[in-house]
C-alpha cells in the first residue's frame, strides 16, 4: 500500500493518523470512566426493529464504535448496569491504552517507550520491555509469551491436598462427622477469642 503514497506525503498522513487514534483513545477513557465508575455504556439502538436475534450486535459491538452523545434525534441510548463494570470497564480501558499507545507511535512521540518505562517502573535494569515497536508499526509482545507460559504453569499446576483429612476417609475411619465439624468450630471460636 505504501508504494501507492508518494514519500513526501507517507510521514505526514502516518502523523494525522497517529493523531486519530489519540484521539480515539481519548474517547474510550472517557467510556472507561463511564463504565467502570458510573455503570454507563451508549449503544446504537437501530436494530430493535429487526428482533432480539441482532442484541448480542448492539450490546457487544455497537458501543464500541459508538462517539457521540444521546439525543432525541438520533438513535443513541445510554444504559447503567451492574454487568458494565466488570465486563465494559475493563474492555474500553484496554481499547484506549491500545489506541494511545499506537497513536503517539505513529506521531513519532514514542508511545511504546513510554509504555514500557510505567509498566516497568522506570526502566528498572533486568526487566525486558513489554512491547517492542519497530516502525512503521509493527508490535512485538514479549509480556505476554513470558506472562502466557506463567498463567498456564499456575492453571494446570497439581494441588496437592491431605487424603486423610477429606471427609470420606473420616466417615470411613468411624468418626461422626458432624461431631468433628461442630467441636473444630468450637476449637475455631476459642482460637478467635
Amino acid at each position: 500500500m505504501s508504494q501507492f503514497i508518494p514519500p513526501e506525503l507517507q510521514d505526514p498522513l502516518q502523523i494525522a493518523g497517529g493523531v486519530v487514534l489519540i484521539c480515539l483513545g481519548v474517547s474510550y477513557a472517557y467510556k472507561f470512566y463511564q463504565a467502570s465508575v458510573l455503570g454507563k455504556y451508549t449503544y446504537w439502538d437501530g436494530l430493535r426493529p429487526f428482533g432480539w436475534y441482532f442484541a448480542p450486535l448492539t450490546i457487544l459491538i455497537t458501543p464500541l464504535l459508538v462517539h457521540g452523545k444521546p439525543s432525541e434525534k438520533n438513535l443513541l441510548k445510554t444504559k447503567t448496569a451492574g454487568w458494565v463494570h466488570l465486563f465494559w470497564g475493563p474492555a474500553f480501558f484496554l481499547f484506549s491504552l491500545m489506541a494511545l499507545v499506537s497513536g503517539a507511535d505513529l506521531a513519532h512521540l514514542n508511545g511504546s517507550q513510554f509504555f514500557n518505562w510505567v509498566v516497568t517502573c522506570g526502566n528498572r535494569p533486568g526487566i525486558p520491555p513489554a512491547i517492542t515497536y519497530q516502525p512503521p508499526f509493527t508490535y512485538k509482545f514479549p509480556l505476554l509469551k513470558k506472562a502466557g507460559k506463567k498463567v498456564f504453569r499456575i492453571l494446570t499446576a497439581d494441588i496437592k491436598t491431605d487424603k486423610s483429612k477429606s471427609i470420606n476417609a473420616l466417615e470411613r475411619s468411624g468418626v461422626d462427622v458432624e461431631k468433628y465439624s461442630k467441636t473444630q468450630w468450637d476449637q475455631d471460636e476459642d482460637e478467635d477469642e
